[in-house]
């Protein structure tokens, strides 16, 4: 005759053993999971066998970017960090843009974009044809460009100011050498052949209009290089 006790007994030994199937599997199932990881993340099982490179390598070293990519080399497929290796090649002087991505099953792939500058800012910086001002190594410094100077909140409005000077200036194949913006907004546009323009700081278009069409003449009329040219006038220029 089964008594309640025994019935007692018998659920408690079948949870126990429906307890211990389930810790059992857990149990399996980690230990299943940290195999496969350890399997993944083995570099030996997943290397990184080919390196993708795209750059046009104008200004950006070319030596430094393939060191920073060998560091990570030794890690697998898996387990190479691409944001830290991002990070890397984003600081990396004359960078614009650092792209890095995996490719199944083996392959690193990174693109670099390069800065374009257009003019020069102040000592020792660059003006992107962007607007983006940036401070590469001086020696890298492109001496050729054009020089602007002035507040540096102000370097997309200067930016904007130099081309839309220069674009009238082509009118009379003439080259902006220099700008310079004082701090009250007063600009200064020296000249390729050596003259100094004083513009102002209002109406400054009309101002190279206005000497623009008087060049010609300027230049006939007086031998000896120009020096000075002030076009604040409201009717007139002043040569020296």
């Amino acid at each position: 005759m089964t008594t309640i006790k025994d019935v007692w007994t018998a659920s408690a030994n079948y949870l126990s053993l429906a307890a211990f199937a389930r810790g059992l599997l857990i149990i399996l199932f980690v230990f299943g999971c940290w195999q496969t990881w350890s399997y993944l993340t083995d570099p030996q099982n997943f290397p990184i066998e080919h390196v993708e490179i795209k750059a046009s390598f104008q200004h950006v070293d070319r030596e430094k970017i393939q060191s920073i990519i060998s560091e990570s080399m030794s890690e697998g497929f898996f387990t190479l960090s691409v944001a830290d290796l991002h990070l890397a090649l984003q600081q990396l002087p004359w960078v614009k843009q650092a792209e890095v991505k995996r490719v199944w099953p083996n392959t690193l792939a990174v693109r670099i974009l390069e800065y374009q500058p257009i003019v020069r800012w102040g000592h020792a910086g660059l003006v992107s044809n962007e607007g983006a001002l940036f401070y590469p190594p001086y020696a890298t410094l492109p001496k050729e460009l054009p020089v602007l100077r002035g507040p540096v909140t102000l370097v997309p409005q200067i930016l904007q100011g130099y081309r839309q000077m220069q674009q009238q200036f082509d009118q009379r194949g003439l080259l902006i050498e220099e700008v310079d913006v004082s701090p009250r907004l007063a600009w200064r546009v020296k000249l390729k052949n050596g003259t100094l323009l004083a513009v102002g700081r209002d109406q400054q278009h009309e101002h190279i209009r206005r000497f623009l069409a008087v060049w010609p003449e300027l230049k006939k009329r007086f031998k000896k290089k120009i020096s000075y040219i002030d076009l604040r006038y409201p009717n007139g220029i002043a040569v020296q």
